[in-house]
């Protein structure tokens, strides 16, 4: 997770007793790499294509490509509502194959935001810019 990211959220007030790592584990773990944000509307971020990604096919397995989604959805939620928010659903469609070696490039956008909750929706692209799945998502604000 990019600097400049990493300190907005430490001007985030979190209250008592809620414990937040930045970046936490799985972000860090999928090495993603900030592209672009533009405050309260978007986050772009890029994940390799590692093989222990790999169904059988050996192509990313769906829940690796959905992992991916919530973790450019959580941070882009957070930075929005400036207080912690927890998944309520998340839901993706495939259009094709991602192969290890690959980046998939992942740009969410805030496409409502209430008190309580926030909907988003996601386009993820491997490297030759073809779309290789979409994904939306709610997040409730805790």
């Amino acid at each position: 997770m990019n600097d400049m990211l990493i300190e907005q959220f430490a001007t985030i007030t979190i209250p008592d007793g809620v414990d937040i790592q930045m970046p936490p584990n799985c972000f860090t773990e999928m090495q993603g790499t900030v592209l672009e944000y533009v405050p309260k509307t978007s986050l772009t971020v890029s994940f390799p294509v590692f093989e222990k990604y790999t169904n059988p096919g050996k192509t990313m397995q769906g829940g690796h490509i959905l992992a991916a989604f919530d973790n450019v959805f959580g941070p882009l939620s957070f930075l929005t509502a400036q207080v912690p928010t927890t998944t309520i659903n998340l839901q993706a469609s495939f259009q094709r194959p991602i192969f290890p070696g690959d980046t998939i490039t992942i740009t969410a956008t805030i496409k409502s935001c209430g008190r309580r909750l926030l909907h988003m929706y996601a386009e993820a692209y491997n490297g030759n810019n073809k779309l290789v799945a979409t994904s939306s998502t709610d997040y409730m604000v805790v």
